[in-house]
């Protein structure tokens, strides 16, 4: 079973051209200007979904952690293993929603 990844909008750092990168993808050619980047960070990347607020409202943050996996469970009569991919809130608020409920692998960061 093969799984979307989360596309993700990036400039070349060098020309400032678009680029759609997966998620996982850490090795980028600018097919404008020819260089070649890899993209590093201190300690992980952060994404966030577009807002679409008017200028001047007050936006709240909210983080949401992201779980990709695999889900085994050992059972007597063998194992099961599910295929995961879902959200869960980074830090507890009763406000909001637990999950975002929605299939985050298919929306555009």
């Amino acid at each position: 079973m093969t799984t979307r990844r989360l596309l993700i909008d990036h400039q070349c750092p060098q020309c400032g051209a678009p680029a759609t990168m997966e998620e996982t993808e850490r090795l980028y050619t600018c097919p404008f200007c020819r260089v070649k980047s890899y993209l590093v960070t201190r300690d992980y990347f952060r994404y966030m979904l577009p807002h679409a607020a008017p200028a001047g409202q007050t936006l709240v943050f909210l983080p949401y952690w992201r779980f990709k996996g695999s889900f085994f469970v050992s059972l007597p009569g063998g194992i099961k293993t599910r295929i995961v991919d879902v959200s869960q809130q980074a830090v507890s608020s009763p406000s909001f929603p637990a999950s975002l409920g929605l299939r985050s692998q298919t929306l555009k960061l």
